[in-house]
């Protein structure tokens, strides 16, 4: 269910449901005002108590503070669960609960090799590093040690992911890591030209991966446009792009789209190819990345007229200091315009205003590229329901 936006309409579907999560939010966080962080019983109701507000999340010791019992609340890995761990931990907070935290914190590097090296039972000293980006501003990771046996080693794979994200801490992992693989290090070359330094260039000592991560973050925004969407010029070139959908009932997210058009067209290979999604990956204006999608029906010049009336009317109202549009998609079923906002509530209010006005279907919502908020959503009518999932 959504939590960042809750609240942001007048749709009711999820009302229930949000006075129910309150409630239990608010046990959950009287019984950790009561509980000592060291206490492992007390814990353990709370956990079991989480786990009925959200049975996939989980409570894990936070290697943040080692000398002070702090702990995690964990999403495992489901990134749509993220807004509703934030909103606990600042929920309790607020409410004097202080030894939890939402994010796992970067680990000391000896602890993270040490972890790595039980989890491996074998040693890493050595071991070497290699990252690139890849599709979608993302960064992949390479480790590589003599004590692994092949590319296809799952234990070590499993080992070096989490190692990767001790070292990083969950934030930096979230928003900018790929994937994480691991490989052998190669061996001395029995060829003369052929050396062992030759077949490591390219890698880097294990413990320097936090800080060749920053800089390579810190490149890529460098070169990023140093003014937001609003603030150029949507003659700017325009990137064709079209899919093949499968034919199903429903369908999620941009699931349907069959053609599109873009002004990033990076930003929206991301998206529809399902990689992880972070709006800090794309722009260094605190833009947010959303797109309005529409249940649309009838005539394929029907559907056109009605999408592009939708995006030149949002284009009039947004601008400097509140957003643009910055591409468009018809797909089986629903049409999409894409848009970059700024001061995301005062924009979220002017897009969904401009929507109710020239959309009349209940259908029609306001949604998210980001993964963090992939269960977001604001309703464009007060009759609007959930999105398809």
């Amino acid at each position: 269910m959504r939590i960042r936006f809750a609240g942001h309409d007048d749709c009711s579907a999820d009302a229930e449901q949000s006075r129910r999560l309150v409630a239990l939010a608010d046990e959950w966080i009287r019984l950790a005002r009561a509980t000592h962080p060291d206490s492992r019983e007390a814990i353990r109701a709370l956990a079991s108590l989480l786990e009925r507000l959200e049975r996939r999340l989980e409570m894990v010791p936070s290697p943040r503070v080692a000398s002070t019992a702090r702990w995690l609340i964990s999403t495992g890995g489901a990134r749509e669960l993220r807004p509703l761990v934030e909103w606990l931990v600042a929920r309790a907070s607020s409410d004097g609960v202080d030894w939890l935290d939402a994010h796992a914190a970067a680990s000391p590097a000896s602890q993270a090799v040490a972890d790595a090296e039980r989890r491996l039972g074998a040693s890493l000293d050595g071991a070497r590093v290699r990252i690139g980006f890849v599709r979608g501003h993302l960064l992949e990771v390479v480790v590589l040690a003599s004590c692994f046996q092949s590319a296809r080693d799952q234990r070590a794979i499993d080992a070096v992911e989490m190692l990767v994200e001790d070292l990083l801490g969950e934030r930096v992992y979230e928003h900018w890591i790929a994937g994480v693989g691991a490989a052998p290090a190669p061996r001395a070359s029995p060829l003369k030209l052929v050396s062992n330094e030759d077949q490591l260039m390219g890698s880097h000592p294990l413990l320097e991966l936090p800080g060749l991560v920053a800089l390579a973050i810190e490149g890529l925004l460098a070169g990023l446009p140093e003014r937001p969407w609003s603030e150029q010029s949507d003659a700017e070139q325009w990137t064709l792009l079209e899919a093949e959908p499968e034919l199903a009932s429903d369908y999620a997210a941009q699931d349907d789209v069959a053609i599109a058009t873009t002004r990033a067209p990076e930003l929206l290979k991301c998206y529809l190819q399902r990689s992880p999604f972070s709006s800090l990956r794309f722009s260094r204006h605190d833009e947010v990345f959303a797109y309005v999608k529409l249940d649309s029906r009838g005539d394929s010049e029907t559907r056109l007229a009605a999408r592009r009336e939708l995006e030149e009317q949002l284009g009039r109202a947004l601008g400097p200091g509140r957003g643009a549009v910055i591409g468009n998609g018809l797909g089986v079923r629903y049409a999409y315009v894409d848009l970059a906002l700024e001061g995301l509530e005062r924009s979220l209010r002017i897009v969904r205003e401009v929507t109710a006005l020239c959309a009349p279907s209940e259908r029609a919502w306001i949604q998210f590229f980001d993964s963090d908020w992939s269960a977001e959503w604001v309703g464009v009518h007060a009759s609007t329901p959930p999105p398809p999932r």
